[in-house]
C-alpha cells in the first residue's frame, strides 16, 4: 500500500482486513501469519490489536486519544512485519 498517496488522496483512516472469506463457505478466515504478526505487536508493545471476536482478524483505533507516537510505533512495526515476510 503507497500510504503516502493514500494520504495525498485525503483519506483520513482506512480498514483493513487480515484474511478473507471462503469462496465457498463464505466464512471469514484468518491470514496464517495473524497469530505471529499479534505475539510479535505485543512484544513491541502494542496491546489490543486483535480483531473482534465475532470476525477475528485485527484491527487498529488510531483515533480520538491516540497520541501520534503511538500511531508512528504501530507503522513502525507494521513496516518491520512486511520487510521480514516480503522475500517469503
Amino acid at each position: 500500500i503507497d500510504w503516502a498517496r493514500v494520504k495525498a488522496a485525503g483519506v483520513d483512516f482506512a480498514i483493513i482486513r487480515v484474511g478473507g472469506r471462503g469462496w465457498t463457505s463464505g466464512v471469514l478466515y484468518d491470514d496464517t501469519r495473524t497469530q505471529e504478526y499479534l505475539r510479535g505487536a505485543r512484544a513491541a508493545g502494542l496491546e489490543n490489536l486483535k480483531g473482534h471476536r465475532s470476525v477475528g482478524g485485527m484491527r487498529a483505533s488510531i483515533y480520538n486519544a491516540m497520541p501520534i507516537e503511538g500511531v508512528e510505533a504501530l507503522v513502525a512495526y507494521m513496516k518491520e512485519f512486511e520487510e521480514a515476510h516480503t522475500a517469503e
